[in-house]
């Protein structure tokens, strides 16, 4: 048909708000678009798409579109569709015809925006598909199974096919050893799940994951290009087991984090976050049910084999003791060294026997407070008594639990007075212990097969070590009040065999287990000398570093004149090396640790008190030595921000070191700038942490930070 100007305008203007435009069949060059159609583009000018091709101003294409209903369209008639326009971001209802315009035959179309109902029918869609999983989750759980255990895995495949993801698994925290435990998981058919309990991830790789679990929110990662840091364990991690994307929603009971539920790769609803904002409850009431199972399971009191109380009744006690008893006592830990191996050379009837008879040798010089807290492990509470009496009935226990070729026992002890709180001292008396034995298996006599195996270990990483397994970083210490270079820390680096950076929280634990990790430390320091070496040579003394030592290798004889040794060696002075010693070295025996810190100082060496603020703080070690440096540990930094305690704590730290007049405080974990001028307003002199820079290697360090 044809029509005129008048006419068509007209017909335009009885559409109202559709969007409208008119635009030749042949060649696609627009001649209208109307008010509602030029405001989703953007209120361009007339020059901008009057006689350029359709395709181009309304689909930003190069060519016509491949779903042009042109064909469809005929004069005299509607034609009426569907459309989705990916460059405007709407929904379109269509109709279109063929009209005559100027002598052209020319397509008239009407589009009514109809996203705002799309967006609203598609939310009802996914909330409804949200309420049909969420009740086939309360079904599955509510299945009666074993131990709740194919209820939950029948719950994470339900959870996997919403979001047709790669896998979906539940971890848990470990408290004591700082890990997120993998205890539950689904996978594809394609990808073969971890077993449960074999996949650890420390807190330390995933801090900001746990941060934002604390705040209750889901963390989500879109795509792996997403992580910053492409040299961070939570890259490497990820990128290990082919996560492109995650969603990880928080368990929390009792207002705890207790660990989360994670979504790997979702290829459907990815962006539908309701589910796992939902789901996690579920989760939480089962492990509920689960913990009341294994109570009941475990309800006993005693130990079987021993006729000792077991660790439940070893919890009750400590309850016990820390709200109704109100005396001094004394606490003894003992185990037998290498249980397992008496077991396998001598048989298992032979292990438990040595197992009563460290019960009975304890109950007879402890009496009835005597527990058997783990396979080899016992923990004695020695009440109504004074510290005199109760050292001496420690010197017997010893004398009647002396080792021979079969047994050998570690015991350590402590007092409590009621200064601190009970697990402190356990954790005491366990580090008197572990330095027992160590103190055992140096004295030779039997357990020659166990020094073998520790000779294999020392030998393997010495080897690892002289091949270039092992590097040192350096991470800067930077002067809040002027922002140069102050100093440095020296961190150990492992390599693997195809060159991935290992970082110690992945050995050193190990290797102190191992009694080996002295190798590690005077590797270390021979670096350090190395370095500084190299820097003096080129007119640098003015920048030190810190080297961390182990507790195990602190307590090597005459360590201190093989530390002097290896500073003669490279011709560097001591005091250019500063000795960093965590707050745990405190469980030594303070006569033996006075001592160690007066050689290290005689010698030459500065001395810093590390994570200080931590769990084991005890201030009474300022009075043993002059520390030369005092160590903010980074769990105070990072509530600086809250206020309240932790900053009140940080504060009044900081003041001592002033009017101790000590030489340098350090605030170690700084990544935020907010951190960085509180901690400049109370006067710490030195910032380490992410903020500056991370642990970097030394070629890097000496470029960026000294010129070199």
């Amino acid at each position: 048909m044809t029509i005129s100007d008048n006419e068509i305008l007209s017909l335009i203007v009885d559409e109202g708000n559709d969007v409208t435009y008119l635009s030749d069949i042949e060649n696609y060059k627009l001649y209208f678009v109307n008010r509602k159609g030029l405001e989703i583009l953007g209120n361009p000018g007339v020059d901008e798409w009057y006689g350029r091709p359709c395709y181009e101003v309304l689909q930003n294409r190069t060519g016509p579109c491949p779903f042009c209903t042109n064909h469809l369209l005929k004069e005299g008639s509607f034609y009426e569709w569907s459309f989705y326009n990916e460059h405007m971001k709407r929904n379109f209802v269509k109709r279109g015809t063929i009209v005559s315009f100027n002598g052209r035959k020319t397509r008239m179309e009407f589009a009514i925006d109809v996203t705002k109902i799309c967006d609203m029918e598609k939310m009802l869609k996914q909330e409804l598909a949200v309420q049909k999983v969420l009740i086939d989750c309360a079904l599955a759980l509510n299945r009666e199974s074993k131990e709740g255990e194919e209820s939950i895995y029948a719950f994470l495949n339900i959870i996997r096919d919403y979001y047709d993801a790669d896998r979906t698994y539940i971890y848990e925290i470990n408290e004591e050893k700082q890990v997120f435990k993998n205890t539950y998981e689904v996978t594809r058919k394609d990808i073969k799940p971890q077993a449960a309990g074999q996949m650890e991830l420390p807190l330390s790789t995933v801090e900001r994951w746990v941060e934002t679990f604390r705040k209750g929110q889901i963390y989500y990662i879109s795509s792996l290009a997403e992580v910053e840091d492409k040299e961070s364990e939570e890259y490497r991690m990820l990128a290990a087991r082919k996560i492109e994307s995650l969603l990880a929603a928080p368990l929390v009971l009792e207002g705890e984090v207790i660990g989360y539920l994670g979504v790997d790769n979702a290829k459907e609803n990815p962006d539908a976050e309701v589910l796992l904002r939902l789901a996690p409850e579920f989760v939480v009431n089962e492990i509920k049910k689960r913990q009341i199972w294994l109570a009941a399971k475990n309800s006993g009191y005693m130990d079987e084999l021993t006729g000792l109380g077991n660790r439940k009744k070893y919890r009750h006690m400590i309850e016990w003791l820390e709200q109704q008893y109100q005396e001094e006592f004394g606490i003894v830990t003992a185990d037998i060294d290498s249980l397992r191996n008496i077991n396998n050379a001598y048989g298992y009837a032979w292990g438990d026997h040595m197992l009563k008879y460290v019960a009975q040798t304890m109950t007879k010089c402890f009496g009835d407070y005597v527990y058997r807290i783990g396979d080899d492990e016992f923990v004695a509470f020695c009440l109504d008594i004074d510290k005199d009496h109760f050292e001496e009935e420690v010197r017997e226990l010893q004398k009647s639990a002396k080792w021979d070729e079969q047994l050998q026992i570690a015991i350590g002890s402590s007092w409590y007075e009621g200064e601190c709180d009970i697990d402190y001292q356990i954790t005491v008396a366990n580090e008197k212990m572990h330095i027992n034995k160590l103190k055992n298996y140096k004295r030779g006599g039997g357990q020659k097969s166990i020094q073998k195996y520790r000779g294999v270990l020392a030998d393997n990483l010495q080897r690892e070590i002289e091949t270039g397994r092992f590097v040192v970083y350096l991470q800067p210490q930077i002067n809040l009040k002027n922002n140069q270079i102050g100093g440095a820390e020296a961190l150990i680096r492992r390599l693997d065999e195809k060159g991935n950076i290992i970082f110690p929280n992945s050995f050193v634990s190990r290797y102190e287990g191992d009694e080996i990790i002295r190798y590690i430390d005077f590797f270390v320091l021979e670096s350090v000398c190395g370095i500084l070496k190299k820097w003096k040579d080129r007119g640098r003394q003015d920048v030190g570093i810190a080297v961390n030592f182990s507790r195990v290798t602190m307590m090597e004889d005459e360590v201190v004149e093989k530390m002097r040794a290896v500073c003669k060696r490279f011709g560097v002075e001591p005091g250019q090396i500063t000795i960093e010693v965590t707050e745990s070295i405190g469980m030594l025996e303070r006569d033996t640790l006075k001592q160690l810190l007066d050689d290290i100082q005689k010698s030459g060496f500065r001395i810093s008190l590390d994570d200080f603020g931590s769990r084991y703080s005890d201030l009474a070690l300022l009075s043993l030595a002059d520390f030369n440096e005092i160590k903010l540990d980074k769990s105070l930094i990072d509530r600086l921000e809250i206020g309240g305690k932790p900053r009140v704590i940080a504060e009044y730290v900081l003041q001592m070191c002033m009017e101790l007049k000590l030489t340098h405080s350090v605030a170690e974990g700084i990544e935020t700038v907010s951190q960085k001028a509180i901690l400049k307003n109370f006067g710490c002199e030195l910032g380490q942490g992410y903020l500056f820079d991370k642990a970097i290697p030394v070629s890097e360090f000496e470029t960026k930070y000294l010129g070199f």
